[in-house]
Parts: C-alpha cells; sequence; structure tokens
C-alpha cells in the first residue's frame, strides 16, 4: 500500500557557507579579514570545515571559526560538543551499493544513500528494531541505481516509513534514462533539497553532517560519481567520512578539508580508481567499511585499494566478502573518546582520534 505523502517537514537547521551572525549562538567568534578579492563564499573557501568562509559587502573574504567559548560544547558541528554516547551507524548489507542508517542518541535517524531496487524492508527493518518509526532526513550521494534505488522504497510496502525531506546534489544534469532516478524524484516532489558545499544540517541538535564536496566541487564532467555528495559525520570527537561513488581526482581537492577521520565509509565499493594514496595519507582511517556484492562483476573491492587502506593500517570491514554475504557492519560510539565496530560476532573496539 502506498502512503499518503507526509507533509514537509520545516527544514532542518542549516549552518550554510554564509553564515547568519544574527542568529549566531552557534556561530559566534571575530571574524578575521582577509583582502582576497570575492564575488561570493566560493571564492573564499579555505578548504578548512571548522570554519565559516563568507564574501562580506565590501568584496572580501572574511573567516570565522564555527563556534567559540562555552558555545561550542552545544554546537553539534563543533569537536568540543559534549556527546554522551549512543549513536549507531549502520552500513546496511544490501548487496552491490550502500544504504547507510544513523541512529542518534535520542532516536531520530537519517540516511545516505538506499541501496539498490528492492533494499526498501531491509532499510525499515532495521530501522524498526532500533524503534525509529520515521526518518527525519535522507541524503542521496548521487543518481545510480544501486544508491538510490531503494529509497522511494522506504515509503512503500505493507509497513511503510515515513521520510521527512532528502538532500541531493540538484536537478541539474539529473539523468533522463534512469527509472530509479524518476521513481526517487516524483516520490519526494518538493521535499527534495539541493545542498552545496559549506552546508551543514544537524539530525536531532546532536549528531553533524557537513557537506565537503557536491557536483564535483565546480569541476565539468560527465561523471556522475565524481558528483558525489560528500558527507564528514561528527559527533563529538568522533568523525566519519560518507562520499558515495567518489573518484581519485575529487578526493584528492577534498582530503585537505576533512582531515582525519575515526570511521571511513570506503569510496565506490573499494574500486581501484578511488581511495587514492595521497587521500588515504590525509585521512588516515582507524576502521574502513566497503559495501559491496559478493557476486559482483567489478572486482570490487580490487586489491589495489585494499592494499592502499592497509598501508595506513585501517581495519577494513566488508558487508560482502568474495564468497558470501556477511551482514551489517555496525558502528556504536559509546562514550566520549571511544566506539565499536561489530558484525555478527566479530567485535573490535577502538579510540577516538582527538584534536580532529
Amino acid at each position: 500500500m502506498q502512503p499518503a505523502i507526509p507533509t514537509p517537514a520545516p527544514p532542518l537547521r542549516r549552518i550554510p557557507v554564509v553564515p547568519l551572525l544574527a542568529v549566531a549562538a552557534l556561530l559566534v567568534a571575530a571574524a578575521c579579514t582577509q583582502a582576497t578579492p570575492c564575488d561570493g563564499p566560493a571564492d573564499c573557501d579555505d578548504r578548512d570545515a571548522n570554519t565559516t568562509d563568507t564574501c562580506n559587502a565590501d568584496g572580501a573574504c572574511e573567516y570565522a571559526p564555527i563556534c567559540s567559548g562555552a558555545d561550542c560544547t552545544k554546537n553539534p558541528c563543533s569537536p568540543s560538543f559534549v556527546a554522551e554516547g549512543g549513536l549507531k551507524i549502520a552500513v546496511l548489507d544490501v548487496g552491490q551499493g550502500d544504504a547507510i542508517a544513523v541512529v542518534a542518541p535520542s532516536g531520530c535517524a537519517a540516511l545516505v544513500d538506499g541501496g539498490p531496487t528492492f533494499s526498501g524492508s531491509i532499510i525499515r527493518g532495521y530501522l524498526r528494531t532500533q524503534g525509529v518509526t520515521k526518518v527525519d532526513f535522507a541524503v542521496a550521494s548521487h543518481y545510480h541505481a544501486d544508491h538510490l534505488g531503494g529509497l522511494d522504497e522506504v515509503e512503500q510496502g505493507s509497513d511503510p516509513m515515513p521520510v521527512m525531506r532528502t538532500y541531493d546534489r540538484g536537478r541539474s544534469q539529473a539523468p533522463t534514462d534512469s527509472s530509479s532516478y524518476d521513481q526517487y524524484a516524483s516520490n519526494y516532489g518538493d521535499r527534495r533539497q539541493q545542498v552545496a558545499v559549506g552546508d551543514s544540517f544537524a539530525l536531532c541538535e546532536e549528531v553533524c553532517f557537513q557537506v565537503v564536496a557536491v557536483n564535483a566541487n565546480g569541476v565539468s564532467t560527465e561523471d556522475e560519481n565524481a558528483r558525489s555528495v560528500v558527507l564528514r559525520l561528527r559527533y563529538g570527537a568522533f568523525t566519519m567520512l560518507l562520499g558515495g561513488d567518489l573518484t581519485g581526482g575529487v578526493e584528492s581537492d577534498i582530503s585537505s578539508r576533512v582531515g582525519e577521520v575515526d570511521v571511513y565509509k570506503v569510496h565506490h565499493h573499494g574500486s581501484a580508481s578511488s581511495s587514492t594514496s595521497g587521500f588515504l595519507s590525509k585521512l588516515r582511517p582507524t576502521a574502513s567499511v566497503v559495501s559491496v556484492g559478493w557476486d559482483n562483476s567489478f572486482g570490487h573491492p580490487s586489491a589495489a585499494a585494499l592494499d592502499r587502506l592497509d598501508s595506513v593500517e585501517s581495519s577494513v570491514w566488508k558487508t560482502e566478502s568474495y564468497t558470501r554475504p556477511l551482514g551489517n557492519v555496525e558502528i556504536s560510539v559509546d562514550s566520549a573518546t571511544g566506539y565499536t565496530v561489530s558484525q555478527g560476532t566479530a567485535r573490535a573496539e577502538f579510540t577516538i582520534k582527538p584534536g580532529k
């Protein structure tokens, strides 16, 4: 049964590149003005996800930290945010595709991608085990069917679950021959919102998603993978990078902006053309998760990508091996200093990297 489309929720709080300083309980701090001429905030990008970049009325760039002092303990986009544990992230086993569920300590839920067609029931099933009855927002990293096919299905079937809002790369250069995209666009309609580099949106005012790349960061390309929305998830000092099918060219562009992370959802299912050495040398992820199908015809994950992850001493987890499904990979941030990665009976505990 197709449920009624829910009334769009009020926009989630978003912290754009151009901060609304009048509402700046979250964006305090004196701005530093530089002589760099600019026509807009994109001209002032300092590749630092921890600052806001503004082109002021005089046509000069201004930079300010996201927050300052005690306000940072209340700002989920700050590493000083007081995180009390209880965050759950699941890279779901949907075969050859991506679907990541994020459940905040207060119970709000977000999705990043929806896996291939017929993944909707898998996503709903996992969320219901976590007590979730609606999805606060979903992000479509890009428009390939193995990431998009199940997003509209979350609201369908015998146990539909409403999705209040979706974020994506916009309607420009959208595919004209993709039934998965057509179904997604038709289902979500005016609930879709285009993102830009520098945007941030919070889940339950506890978990911050920062956009560090979208649409190849302005580089002209016909490669849908390169247009992926790339997010740095932050929960206190814990960080995770979620980048869809991003490839090597844009990886090098964002590596300085992202910095080191605790967990990396491996780009493009571990293809040879992603997770480059230079990129990984900046990220240095403690743990990496590959969402992949055991019977895929692409050779994913490639030996080259796995070797590069091994070279930075990252613990690699896969949703499926080369011969069989292995199940969801779950990340639980248990405290302000530690997190656990588990899959079935396998379990490993890690320490959150300080100072990121």
